[in-house]
């Protein structure tokens, strides 16, 4: 965005490939990932 001279006031990351991420932990907190996460993220 900063190329056409907009500026990014807030950004938050909701999903990250097919796993979507928990809308109620606020910044900063975290969970422990299930193996449905994991199946999800493709990890193996």
């Amino acid at each position: 965005f900063h190329s056409i001279q907009n500026e990014v006031l807030h950004l938050r990351r909701i999903k990250i490939a097919d796993l979507e991420l928990d809308s109620n932990l606020d910044s900063g907190e975290y969970r422990l990932l299930t193996e449905n996460d994991f199946d999800k993220l493709n990890y193996k």
